[in-house]
């Protein structure tokens, strides 16, 4: 019951934006709607199987300033505290942000920040080409389960509803072995 009237308030609101907003909000959704549950092909790495948040740094984008290591760092202690130790950030940058970025994870003073935070670079934009990723930056960090399927858009970072509702998928991730019933799917629309 409480899954129907989820998935109904989901396209109540979808609707909702579709017809009252703005053009720009209407190819948002679309463009949100098209991206949840599509599958990211992601730069070699090794795999974990997890599920993870990713973060792509595309052209023009500050790489050091998107790293945001310490409020990266207390969302994921915060997710440790509740028993879901195996989250990762996954920075996918250009090669030209990669010594900055590295440089950067290298010279932080978090104890343990590599644990949780991984770069790879987008070599020859290749993951950019590969992947249906927005122009939009407030659209380039997903909640990726263990299929690499894009389960969330938007940076939960200075957005305290949408770390609620990443917290609440991630915990419902882990209690479905690192994906979701296609039914329980949810596709936030903003931030």
């Amino acid at each position: 019951m409480e899954m129907k009237i989820s998935t109904i308030a989901f396209y109540l609101c979808l609707i909702l934006c579709l017809c009252s907003c703005g053009n720009s909000r209407k190819k948002d959704a679309v463009l949100l709607a098209e991206l949840t549950r599509s599958e990211l092909i992601l730069p070699p790495a090794p795999t974990t199987n997890q599920p993870r948040i990713l973060v792509y740094v595309g052209e023009g984008e500050c790489g050091v300033c998107s790293l945001r290591l310490p409020e990266w760092y207390t969302k994921i202690n915060e997710l440790r505290q509740t028993g879901i130790d195996s989250m990762q950030v996954l920075f996918v940058v250009e090669e030209r942000e990669m010594p900055r970025m590295e440089a950067a994870v290298a010279e932080s003073h978090i104890a343990r920040i590599r644990e949780i935070v991984a770069i790879r670079p987008d070599s020859a934009r290749l993951f950019l080409t590969t992947n249906p990723i927005p122009s939009d930056y407030r659209f380039h960090t997903f909640l990726l389960d263990k299929e690499n399927r894009v389960v969330l858009v938007g940076s939960p970072i200075g957005n305290p509803k949408m770390w609620e509702l990443y917290k609440s998928t991630i915990a419902r991730l882990a209690a479905h072995g690192g994906t979701l019933p296609d039914k329980q799917t949810k596709m936030p629309l903003g931030q």
